[in-house]
């Protein structure tokens, strides 16, 4: 597989695992469901220029306990014109928190990557979960995400580690989509794949909308990309 595709699935794991859409009653404030939300978000290198569009719309959900929707979601290439992700994932919505099985639409992209080669994909891990309720100063479980990749003769092993997840303030944050009131995530990403990474990421969430903006700076501090919420629709 290709580098660029690796960081695009790391990437999109973390823009997933902050965004949803408008509120529904029984569910989070910050992460709800509501079948028909549309929102987009774009990625920018340093210098401002676009990398990747990412499309999602919640195209079903299915009340009971847990409440559960359908997350349909495209990743394009701008510079190639390409869409690289094409998957759909689920959230579910019980016991005072939203819970996310993000491994399943890493499984399904990544083997649509190898079809056709002699090679097979398995990925294991926790599943990504969200107090309904958030507060200045909590402390959120750590994402843990092992990949595994036989083609052949040869396995590589990779890794996504999310941790030290902690919410730190409030900001208002302007995008293209408009000017949000949030509360300020931080956390550590820590990326094996083709090669090692260490990010510390910042996310910026608004109440019934969900991701709004995230930085994501090198391990010397440096900003390395950054995502902002462009559109969005309910």
């Amino acid at each position: 597989m290709k580098t660029r595709l690796f960081k695009q699935l790391t990437l999109l794991f973390v823009l997933l695992v902050t965004a949803t859409g408008m509120a529904q009653e029984s569910c989070s404030s910050y992460y709800p469901i509501n079948k028909g939300v549309r929102y987009e978000v774009t990625t920018y290198d340093k210098k401002d220029n676009a990398l990747t569009l990412t499309k999602n719309e919640i195209v079903a959900v299915t009340d009971g306990i847990p409440l559960k929707a359908t997350v349909h979601t495209t990743v394009t290439n701008l510079k190639k014109d390409k869409t690289t992700v094409d998957a759909n994932f689920h959230i579910l919505c019980s016991g005072g928190k939203i819970t996310m099985d993000l491994n399943e639409m890493l499984q399904e992209t990544m083997q649509e990557q190898l079809d056709g080669k002699d090679a097979s994909v398995a990925i294991t891990g926790t599943d990504f979960e969200l107090p309904n309720n958030l507060e200045v100063g909590q402390g959120l479980p750590d994402i843990k995400t092992d990949i595994a990749v036989k083609s052949g003769a040869i396995n590589m092993n990779f890794h996504i580690y999310t941790t030290d997840r902690k919410v730190i303030g409030r900001e208002s944050v302007t995008t293209p989509a408009g000017t949000f009131e949030c509360l300020v995530i931080t956390q550590n990403v820590d990326t094996k794949m083709l090669f090692a990474k260490n990010t510390t990421t910042k996310i910026w969430i608004a109440e019934g909308v969900g991701m709004v903006k995230q930085e994501d700076y090198k391990s010397s501090g440096k900003l390395d990309e950054y995502q902002m919420l462009t559109a969005f629709s309910n």
